[in-house]
């Protein structure tokens, strides 16, 4: 029986590979949800998934080029409405039924991008913490600036740029965060935070300690800890009150001011 006898249909699942069903002369490929209708009539894709000779490298790349289009739709559809649905619900008042439901998709589909609600949770917010870890490492990492960037005019400038960018790109991230990770494996994350630049700002004065004896270390370890939770509280209050854009720019420059004078204070610079 050769491959012309087969007579065959498809309309192909969005972001799952197709499954094929072989019978004596037909194929059918596993249905999907309506708008996704692929007729052929050279049965090149019964060759591609029914291992026939009718196959054809553009077929191949076709199909692949629509399901890898596809998944990638279905997973930025997921993340938008989860988005959504935790900064109103916040995570533990929201459902993997709740997301699945807002994103078109059955239950089961969810669990082929996101293994679990907190994995889902955590990837939306990475970019946001990444930015976060990225600003600790570049400030007070091992690598992080010199104690010489105090003494620059342009300091304070810099500094508030990268509040103002951190606020003003992850703004709804910061809220989901700060106010609505209860029961997320973020929900400690302001604390893990906090020990992490404390920890790392002991160590960058030690080092700078090295480099420069004659400036003063001598600060509680607890002050630098109450610093740290300080910046986290004028993130808070900032997004709590929904702050202008201004006026959020006025409050950042006098913190900034206010840190730099007193540090340079304390550490007789």
């Amino acid at each position: 029986m050769g491959i012309d006898n087969f007579n065959y249909w498809s309309r192909y699942s969005l972001g799952s590979m197709p499954k094929c069903f072989l019978k004596e002369k037909e194929v059918s490929l596993q249905a999907s949800p309506p708008g996704w209708p692929f007729s052929y009539k050279n049965n090149h894709l019964l060759g591609l998934w029914g291992r026939g000779k009718g196959r054809t490298f553009a077929d191949e790349k076709l199909v692949v080029f629509l399901m890898q289009t596809q998944k990638a739709d279905i997973r930025s559809r997921i993340m938008s409405v989860s988005r959504e649905l935790f900064t109103q619900k916040g995570f533990r008042g929201t459902t993997t039924r709740d997301i699945a439901q807002a994103a078109g998709i059955g239950l089961s589909n969810l669990y082929r991008y996101f293994s679990s609600k907190d994995e889902l949770f955590v990837c939306l917010l990475k970019p946001t913490t990444d930015e976060m870890e990225r600003m600790l490492d570049e400030h007070h990492g091992i690598k992080g600036n010199d104690i010489e960037r105090l003494q620059e005019d342009n300091y304070t400038e810099e500094s508030l740029k990268e509040y103002m960018d951190l606020i003003g790109k992850h703004k709804d991230a910061l809220k989901m965060l700060l106010f609505h990770s209860e029961g997320s494996s973020l929900e400690n994350y302001k604390e893990y935070y906090v020990n992490k630049a404390t920890k790392q700002v002991i160590t960058w004065f030690q080092a700078m300690k090295e480099k420069y004896p004659e400036i003063n270390i001598e600060v509680s370890d607890f002050f630098i800890h109450l610093n740290n939770v300080w910046m986290f509280t004028l993130l808070e209050e900032i997004l709590m009150h929904d702050l202008p854009e201004e006026e959020t720019r006025t409050v950042l420059t006098d913190y900034i001011r206010f840190e730099v004078i007193g540090w340079k204070k304390m550490m007789k610079i």
